[in-house]
């Protein structure tokens, strides 16, 4: 920008620079990012950026093995931000010049990965890695020196299920600061089936992506239950990432997030996640087509082709509803649940208040017990399956459930034997294994006791 003039109105900036100084005689320069995070303009200012006032930014993790994968150095003011990536510490240096702004007003971060490198310079095979962040609300960091202990961090032993073909998964990862300001993506691939043990920084939020198709299609990617995770020092967790089976489910809306299926004031609007794994992580996936109807007292209302997803204008009286959803997406490219139909029924009548209301709708939730690759395990035939009330809904009567399984994708099916447990909404389901190694499709019908139901098929819920 040197000999530029800009004309910039007179309020509140924050200034970032990455200044790259080649070393003497060759070799890696130095890297040195500065920030202001408060530059008010209204009078003649005189603004410095000296590379020298920089001071070195260092991260020693406790494996020797480790190396980088990847380091952020990241500035958030409001809605806007500036992100510079590097592959090594070893040159980088970081400094805040002039004054701090307002907390609320600008935040920093440095974050990396850190993992074990293949032969060949890559991570996947690594069998850990580290996901560090530090956030500095309302001043930038002055250089960064930490050398975390094990008994620092959290550690987090995730499983990534086998869903396709393709061998390998892609993590994501958000930190988030105390005061809710979301960090920049760090990313790092794995094996399938494989448990890669994940260290994770503490005094932030985590929040995880899952993405296990690669190419054209697009990518099967979830995302925790949607809630940001704090994690304590020295804690020990675990996680499992695309397990069986997937299929639609209902989560708990967030504060100011309208219910899956809600009666408004105009209508009658869904937003449902039809790829939900087995341990509630929702999800997304290309290629993918689909159709959401309605219907009132047996008359068609509208279609609409987005999957688990619609707006309808109904009358205000009430009235008997179905709503059928349909999603299906190639096998080629995500191995199970490549077709899932899902029906239900209710009856509604418009709200007063203008507040959308959860309407009395249930998801089926199979869970079968399988091995990393979604095969059921030895003498794993007894299944429990959960019949799961919107949140926020009315609770449901005395529940039935009827459970069917289909060994040649749907072409024919056998009713199987379940019964209650001792857990409301629970029962425990009796599916045969099949004959010869091939897939399982599930097809349940659950009435709520009252006017309510809903029926679920999966074709390859999971594999025998």
């Amino acid at each position: 920008m040197q000999g530029q003039t800009l004309h910039l109105p007179a309020v509140r900036y924050a200034v970032t620079a990455d200044i790259t100084t080649p070393a003497k005689g060759g070799g890696e320069p130095d890297e040195a990012v500065l920030a202001q995070p408060l530059l008010t303009v209204g009078r003649d200012t005189r603004l410095v950026l000296d590379a020298r006032a920089a001071r070195p930014v260092s991260v020693r993790v406790p494996d020797s093995s480790a190396r980088i994968e990847n380091v952020n150095v990241a500035v958030s003011v409001g809605d806007r931000g500036a992100i510079s990536e590097f592959q090594s510490l070893a040159h980088l240096h970081t400094a805040q010049i002039g004054p701090s702004a307002p907390a609320n007003l600008f935040t920093a971060e440095i974050e990396g990965v850190w993992a074990r490198p293949d032969a060949d310079g890559d991570f996947r095979s690594s069998p850990y890695a580290y996901m560090l962040s530090w956030f500095s609300e309302g001043g930038f960091f002055n250089g960064l020196s930490k050398a975390p202990a094990r008994g620092d961090l959290a550690r987090v032993r995730s499983t990534q299920q086998t869903l396709d073909r393709f061998g390998y998964v892609y993590k994501g990862y958000l930190a988030h600061s105390l005061h809710g300001v979301e960090g920049v993506r760090l990313e790092h691939v794995t094996r399938e089936g494989a448990t890669l043990t994940e260290y994770y920084s503490t005094g932030v939020g985590w929040e995880t992506l899952f993405g296990d198709i690669w190419g054209d299609a697009g990518a099967l990617v979830s995302r925790t239950t949607p809630q940001v995770r704090h994690f304590q020092p020295g804690g020990d967790y675990r996680d499992r990432w695309g397990a069986a089976v997937l299929g639609p489910a209902f989560l708990r809306p967030q504060p100011g997030q309208a219910p899956g299926v809600a009666r408004t004031a105009a209508g009658i609007d869904v937003d449902v996640p039809m790829y939900v794994d087995g341990d509630g992580h929702p999800g997304e996936a290309g290629a993918i087509t689909g159709s959401t109807t309605l219907y009132r007292n047996g008359a068609k209302v509208g279609t609409s082709d987005a999957r688990g997803s619609a707006t309808f204008s109904v009358p205000a009286q009430d009235a008997t509803y179905r709503l059928d959803t349909t999603v299906t997406h190639p096998p080629a490219f995500l191995e199970f649940s490549p077709r899932i139909d899902t029906s239900w029924t209710f009856r509604s009548a418009a709200v007063s208040d203008g507040t959308p209301r959860a309407l009395p709708v249930s998801a089926i939730r199979f869970h079968p017990r399988v091995d990393a690759r979604n095969h059921l395990l030895p003498g794993g035939s007894a299944m429990h399956v959960t019949v799961e009330r919107q949140p926020g809904a009315e609770r449901p009567g005395r529940q039935k459930l009827s459970v069917s399984a289909s060994f040649d994708d749907g072409h024919t099916w056998r009713q199987v034997a379940v019964a209650p447990t001792a857990h409301e909404g629970d029962w425990l389901a009796r599916v045969p294994r099949p004959s010869k190694p091939g897939y399982v499709s599930l097809r349940a019908v659950a009435a709520d006791g009252h006017a309510g139901s809903v029926r679920q098929t999966i074709i390859r819920a999971y594999a025998g």
